[in-house]
């Protein structure tokens, strides 16, 4: 039981990853580089505890009132997940759909290339989220550190290849 129950905090944990780590549409700049879908390179990220997903696909496209994300994840034991949201580089804390109440995210762009989340329970911050995109516009690295409900800490690194165009509107 408490093997199924590290494993259930930890897919949580990764899918609250999922959720945080997105792309703000650029007004003034043109596309945003994360514009596109995506490819987790397995081999060459890494999850601690883990095990990290056999496979995920990342797709985000501009909507009327900026990103929206589409992650579709194949877990370690085979079992396929997707979800879809909306995203706000506000800075302001806000309850994500499908988590716990009193789980927030708040997202920061800090630039182009450079986004930041911080995801909190209870108001306690349980782990902090950076997402890079490369100058070539061909490679993003997501990184999340923090800790699991259960107290073990999670240290993953999450390594993304470009296979599709930019979406636009």
């Amino acid at each position: 039981m408490v093997n199924r129950s590290k494993t259930i905090v930890a897919v949580k944990l990764f899918a609250l990853q999922l959720i945080l780590v997105t792309g703000t549409a650029s007004v003034t700049r043109g596309a945003d580089p994360v514009l596109g879908t995506w490819k987790l390179d397995v081999v060459h990220s890494k999850y601690i505890p883990g095990p990290g997903p056999r496979s995920e696909t990342r797709v985000y496209s501009e909507s009327p009132t900026g990103i929206r994300v589409k992650v579709t994840t194949v877990d370690a034991k085979g079992k396929t997940e997707t979800t879809e949201y909306p995203t706000n580089f506000d800075g302001k804390d806000y309850v994500q759909p499908g988590t716990n109440p009193g789980d927030t995210v708040s997202l920061t762009r800090n630039n182009d290339h450079h986004a930041s989340a911080v995801l909190k329970h209870a108001d306690k911050i349980m782990a902090n989220v950076e997402r890079f995109i490369s100058d070539d516009g061909q490679t993003m690295t997501i990184t999340f550190k923090g800790t699991a409900a259960n107290g073990d800490a999670i240290d993953n690194r999450s390594i993304y290849e470009r296979v599709g165009p930019e979406t636009k509107r």
